[in-house]
C-alpha cells in the first residue's frame, strides 16, 4: 500500500488540491490565501450543534469505553490484514465528488457502505446524491455530516444505479427513489467528540464521518494506523476518485485528523430485499 500521509509538514499542498478540485485553481501554498480561498466555497461548514432531541443520536462515550492509549499499538498489530479498508476498497469504488460541494454527504455515505460490508452484507453502491441533492434542493453547497446521517436515519438512502453520482437533478427525487431509499436506512448513529475516541471507533472497526476545519473537508475514517515515527493515525477514504492517494485511500496524523468539525457514524442500519 502506498497510502499518502498528510502531516503538519504537507497539509496546505492537499488543501490547495482540494480548492483546485473545487474549481479554484491557485498556485500559491501561502496559508492566509489559502484559508481565505478556501472560506470562499467550503465543502464542510463549522459544525452545529448536536441534535440534542434526536432519539437517534447515542453519545460514544454513553455506550462505548475509550480505549487507553498505552494498549493502541498493539491492538492496531493484532488486526493488521484485518481492517475496514481491506475489505471495503477491495469490492467497492471510491467514492467521487466531482466539482461539488457534497463531500459531507459522500463521506457519511461511505461509512453505511463500510458497516454493511463488515456486517457481511453483500456490497452495494449508494448514492450521496440521493443524501445531498434533497437536503440542499440542489444546490452545489456545503453541509455537515451529521445533517447527512440524519438524513439516512428518517428517510434512508437509494442505490447509485438509481441516482448518478454528481447528478444533482431533483427532479431525480421520485417514489422509486423514495421507496428504495427507505429499504437503506440507518437506525442508530454515535456522536464522537475526542481523538481518544476515534481512534477507539477505528480499533472496534466502527467508521466515522469525520469533518476538518483545516482542510474544510469531510472524509471517511476507517482504520487505526501506526504511522512510521511510531505514532498512531488513522486511515481514511476520501471521495475524489481513485487517482488520489492509493484508490482514494490516505493517511491522517492526529494533528491533522482530529475531527474539529465532528465526527459521527452508523452503529445499527436496516436493509430489506438485497
Amino acid at each position: 500500500m502506498n497510502a499518502p500521509l498528510i502531516n503538519d509538514d504537507n497539509y496546505l499542498h492537499h488543501l490547495a488540491e482540494r480548492i483546485t478540485r473545487l474549481g479554484q485553481p491557485t498556485l500559491t501554498t501561502d496559508p492566509q490565501t489559502l484559508a481565505t480561498l478556501s472560506n470562499h466555497k467550503p465543502g464542510c461548514l463549522p459544525r452545529k450543534r448536536p441534535y440534542g432531541q434526536n432519539p437517534n443520536l447515542i453519545k460514544a462515550t454513553d455506550i462505548i469505553d475509550e480505549i487507553p492509549r498505552g494498549m493502541w499499538p498493539a491492538l492496531i498489530q493484532a488486526q493488521r490484514g484485518n481492517f475496514l479498508h481491506d475489505h471495503t476498497n477491495q469490492v467497492l469504488p471510491p467514492h467521487d465528488q466531482g466539482q461539488t460541494n457534497y463531500c459531507w454527504a459522500h463521506a457519511t455515505v461511505r461509512t453505511a457502505e463500510a458497516l454493511r460490508i463488515f456486517e457481511g452484507q453483500p456490497p452495494l453502491i449508494l448514492s450521496a446524491e440521493s443524501v445531498a441533492v434533497p437536503i440542499t434542493n440542489g444546490q452545489n453547497i456545503g453541509g455537515w455530516p451529521e445533517d447527512a446521517l440524519k438524513w439516512m436515519i428518517d428517510h434512508g438512502l437509494s442505490r447509485q444505479e438509481l441516482w448518478p453520482n454528481n447528478d444533482r437533478s431533483t427532479d431525480l427525487y421520485t417514489d422509486t427513489v423514495k421507496q428504495d431509499a427507505a429499504n437503506h436506512r440507518v437506525l442508530r448513529w454515535i456522536d464522537v467528540n475526542s481523538w481518544e475516541m476515534q481512534v477507539t471507533c477505528a480499533i472496534l472497526r466502527i467508521p466515522l464521518s469525520i469533518g476538518l476545519g483545516w482542510w474544510g473537508h469531510a472524509v471517511c475514517q476507517l482504520d487505526p494506523v501506526i504511522l512510521d515515527d511510531g505514532s498512531i493515525g488513522i486511515g481514511c477514504d476520501n471521495s475524489w476518485g481513485p487517482t488520489y492517494g492509493d484508490n482514494g485511500y490516505f493517511l491522517l496524523t492526529e494533528s491533522r485528523g482530529t475531527a474539529d468539525l465532528g465526527a459521527v457514524g452508523p452503529i445499527a442500519q436496516m436493509f430489506f430485499n438485497q
